[in-house]
């Protein structure tokens, strides 16, 4: 709820989902917000899967993490309700559930680990029986070693979603401006930012009058979501125990169009092919997207045919009817990893705040961790784990247990 005091100008550095997130929930509150970037959605955010899973992607050991993926996946519900209302548009948010599956014995072994930890964390999983795999999931291969159904994960069209969040964005007065940070001044009463911002875009609303290409802009306050790109802005304002904790994680993905006589899976399917990890996310339109590697190779953006092969094969092991599909497109995104897994969230500087580092978990995490930023930055109370996400923890050396 907006308070009595008068708005501030807040610039949200990144229009991913993290940047459109945490804006859209300071505009709620009653800033007056202007996200700066060169393009609206054009980085991991738009090749994403979308997949809302807190239950499968959790891993041993990660309890600050696993706590944030379950209250996230709960706040999904009222989330996308109010997001399609102030929009207007859909983000297909589907609950059909995940299927875990290991296609030789060696994967099932630990399939059956994590389904245990998964189990002791109060997440509902359960293990089809050989008779209930073809009710359930018609298109499952016939000769996989084992099957559990994960209730609790769900998912989202990640281009939909970043569709809607723009046109929220403007419903409630928001503003873009077309450019990139090259300098980061905090002076005593704001923030100067010099940008390089394309002549066609000076008639922003934020941009002066007569305004040129190299003249400074002013903020009271900046928010740093440029993904696996904020190391880079940390650097300029002196945070560099944060940045040298942030890395680029490479990772392939593909979309695929299913064949008409067969259609696309009715769940989202992750799986393990001696000992390698493939997921397919069906979309209602017959997409399904497939993915996805994991390469810490910095920026390179080079497409590899042996990933597209492996990734092709493992998800013909899982479901056969992938050979018969259309192949539609094949991407790069980066994700921005950190040194624990865990998102960097909160004060950077007086007038400096973080909304970046969610690594795989950008779709599901964002909606949650935006608005405890947003309401961190006007002074509300916050829940322990965002604490834990401070960025002070990489200059203390305290990270996740």
């Amino acid at each position: 709820m907006p308070s009595d005091r008068s708005p501030r100008d807040i610039a949200v550095l990144g229009a991913g989902v993290a940047g459109l997130t945490v804006a859209l929930e300071l505009l709620k509150l009653g800033e007056r917000v202007s996200i700066i970037d060169s393009r609206i959605g054009a980085g991991a955010s738009n090749v994403a899967a979308g997949m809302l899973a807190p239950a499968s992607e959790a891993n041993f050991g990660e309890t600050i993490l696993t706590e944030m993926m379950l209250e996230a996946s709960i706040y999904w519900e009222p989330f996308h309700l109010g997001l399609e209302e102030i929009s207007k548009l859909s983000v297909d948010y589907r609950t059909s559930g995940t299927l875990v599956v290991a296609a030789d014995q060696g994967d099932m072994a630990d399939l059956e680990r994590s389904a245990s930890y998964l189990t002791g964390v109060g997440m509902d999983v359960r293990e089809l029986r050989r008779s209930e795999v073809r009710d359930v999931e018609p298109l499952l291969g016939s000769d996989l070693a084992g099957v559990f159904k994960v209730v609790g994960d769900h998912q989202v069209h990640n281009r939909h979603l970043i569709a809607a969040l723009t046109r929220a964005f403007q419903n409630l007065g928001g503003n873009w401006i077309n450019g990139l940070v090259e300098n980061i001044a905090e002076r005593e009463n704001g923030i100067e930012l010099r940008l390089s911002i394309e002549q066609s875009d000076l008639n922003s609303a934020h941009v002066p009058s007569g305004a040129t290409t190299k003249d400074p802009l002013y903020f009271d306050s900046c928010l740093i979501a440029s993904g696996a790109w904020s190391a880079t802005i940390c650097d300029l304002i002196g945070a560099e125990s944060v940045s040298r904790n942030l890395m680029p994680v490479k990772g392939q993905i593909l979309r695929i169009r299913a064949e008409q006589h067969y259609g696309p899976p009715e769940h989202v399917i992750r799986g393990s092919v001696n000992g390698r990890h493939v997921y397919l996310v069906p979309r209602l339109d017959g997409e399904v997207v497939v993915g996805a590697t994991m390469e810490e190779v910095g920026f390179d953006s080079g497409q590899r045919i042996g990933a597209i092969s492996d990734m092709l094969e493992d998800a013909t092991r899982l479901v056969p009817s992938v050979r018969e599909a259309e192949f539609r497109e094949s991407s790069v995104g980066f994700r921005p990893g950190t040194s624990d897994n865990l998102p960097v969230l909160g004060r950077l500087t007086t007038r400096i705040w973080a909304h970046f580092g969610h690594f795989r978990h950008g779709i599901l995490l964002s909606p949650l961790t935006a608005r405890y930023t947003a309401a961190a930055i006007v002074g509300h109370e916050v829940p322990p784990w965002f604490v834990s996400c401070s960025p002070e923890r990489f200059a203390t050396g305290v990270n996740e247990g």
